[in-house]
Order: C-alpha cells, then structure tokens, then sequence
C-alpha cells in the first residue's frame, strides 16, 4: 500500500513537473532600454530565449507592430539584432519586441524601450 502511494505521489509531481514545464521558457532583449541620437540612428540587442531547438526567432521594431521573422532555423540560445529608427521628429519613443517560437510549438516574448531624439 505504502509503496503505491508512494508511485501515485512520484507520477503526480512528474505530471505536475512536465506541465509546469511547457511554461518555463522565457525570452530577453538586453539592453532593456536605450537611448539613440540623430534622424537615422541604429539600436543593438543581444536577444536570449530558452525552450526546444530549432527556433524561429521573430522581432518587431514598433514601426510597424508587426514580427518579422529574423531567423528560421535557430539551434542557438541568442543572437544579436541591430535595427534603423528613422524619424526626423524631436522626440519618439519605440516598445521593440521578440517573440520565439521553439520545436514543441511553445511561444515566449520580450519587449524593450527605444528613446529617440534628434540631438544630444
């Protein structure tokens, strides 16, 4: 009796462990926020996720809102990202975001700040 409780526990905490785990992946941009200058100026990501390779790595600059796929087939964990903000308006700020997608169809998303200015 003892030692089918003690199978009934273990399956239920494995149950609990993989379903807990399909929640677990997670994705980052680093620098969280930054600041560029000028009418055309470029911001540079490092951008991480975890989860089941290969990944499809998707971002959106916030010019659009729209996630445009960047890498297909990933195998690795990161990868850097640059992309060109134009505007000749004093002020704007953008919400850029990456959104990964891995194997086992489980999806994670990151967002950062971007703040523009004309000059320094």
């Amino acid at each position: 009796m003892i030692k089918k409780l003690l199978f009934c526990s273990v399956m239920a905490l494995s149950i609990f462990a993989v379903g807990f785990s399909q929640y677990s992946e997670a994705a980052s941009i680093s620098p969280a926020s930054q600041t560029i200058y000028g009418s055309g100026a470029t911001a540079r990501w490092n951008l991480s996720w975890s989860g089941y390779p290969p990944f499809k790595v998707y971002f959106r600059t916030d010019t659009t809102n729209v996630y445009k796929l960047i890498n297909a087939s990933s195998y690795s964990n990161s990868m850097s990202h640059s992309a060109l903000y134009q505007s000749s308006s004093p002020y704007v700020s953008y919400t850029p975001g990456l959104l990964v997608e891995d194997s086992r169809g489980y999806s994670s998303v990151a967002s950062a700040k971007v703040y523009k200015y004309l000059a320094q």
